[in-house]
């Protein structure tokens, strides 16, 4: 948009109005716990690391300008509208790209598939994808069951994985009791405590789902050595390894990857799953990947290649975004 034109996406009505539409049609408790600590503002025009309110908290009070600390859980990694990103899917519309269909092949699936295998772990060359991260991880889960033949999970107390499915199944009570979803399969142990998880692993364990930063935790650091045992743990029971990074990859931590030559250097683990969402949309794009090692493509798709599809993952304009965040992202000079 050119300076001095009217934004006609931005400041439709007044924040008033738009408060009370929100309430009213959307979630009535979320404007009621923004307001009740003063931030009962509608976000406007946002650009690289700042983010512009139509309003101040009353009427009175000039617009609020915030910088963007929280990021979306990791989105924003690129900060927002990175002109990079705004203009490539710019000029993917332009040249008649859309979603795509899901049912047939795609071309830039295949090359944001290569793309991901030349930069994730040695050994992890498969790539499902997604919309969002719980979609991504209960992929992860759903291909460590039919791979094992097994159901169990067991997952980390206070990480968070998603708010779908099986991803919701390994979450804390908090998340799913109301929806009655504890789920007997699935069992939580305490992040970073190798005997507990000694105590609860079995050859009856489909997998282990481990964030390698749980956030919602507290922002968990494992001691050095934890997921190396971990891992030595899930090739003695035969169990998955399904590695989250959908907030601390993608350079997050100052590396690419906080499991494999990042915030636990010294050990560089390789998972059999790493799940990725969020950043890999450069906030522009909501797409999610699962990534595998190939030995379980077999079990998963050998009696049907259509046996697990997702209509708008992986899209054809999500993965043009991918492939420029990832070209971004991996350049050190960047």
């Amino acid at each position: 948009m050119k300076e001095g034109e009217n934004n006609r996406f931005i400041g439709t009505l007044s924040q008033k109005e738009l408060l009370r539409l929100y309430a009213k049609h959307v979630n009535s408790p979320k404007v009621r716990f923004f307001k009740g600590f003063g931030l009962g503002v509608i976000p406007g025009e946002r650009k690289g690391v700042k983010i512009n309110m139509l309003e101040g908290p009353k009427p009175t009070d000039p617009p609020m300008e915030l910088y963007d600390c929280h990021s979306c859980g990791g989105v924003y990694n690129l900060g927002h509208g990175n002109p990079k990103i705004v203009q490539i899917l710019k000029d993917a519309l332009d040249s008649g790209l859309d979603i795509g269909d899901h049912i047939q092949l795609s071309e830039w699936r295949a090359l944001l598939g290569k793309k991901l295998t030349e930069l994730m772990p040695l050994g992890i060359t498969k790539t499902t994808f997604g919309v969002s991260g719980g979609e991504a991880v209960d992929t992860a889960i759903k291909f460590s069951r039919a791979y094992t033949k097994r159901r169990k999970c067991i997952s980390a107390i206070g990480g968070y994985h998603g708010h779908t499915g099986f991803a919701l199944a390994t979450g804390d009570p908090g998340f799913k009791e109301n929806f009655l979803w504890n789920l007997s399969a699935f069992k939580q142990v305490p992040f970073g405590d190798i005997n507990a998880l000694k105590k609860n692993i079995s050859e009856d364990v489909a997998c282990i789902i481990l964030e390698t930063i749980p956030a919602s935790g507290g922002v968990l650091i494992a001691q050095e050595g934890y997921f190396s045992e971990v891992r030595e743990l899930c090739d003695e029971f035969g169990v998955m390894m399904i590695i989250d990074e959908v907030q601390a990859g993608l350079g997050r931590t100052g590396h690419f990857w906080a499991i494999y030559g990042g915030l636990y250097e010294h050990e560089k683990v390789i998972p059999d799953f790493l799940v990725l969402g969020k950043g890999m949309s450069a906030g522009i794009y909501p797409i999610s990947t699962c990534s595998y090692k190939p030995f379980i493509e077999k079990a998963v798709f050998k009696d049907d290649p259509f046996i697990h599809i997702s209509t708008t993952g992986g899209s054809d304009l999500g993965c043009v975004v991918a492939c420029e965040m990832l070209d971004i992202q991996s350049d050190p000079k960047s």
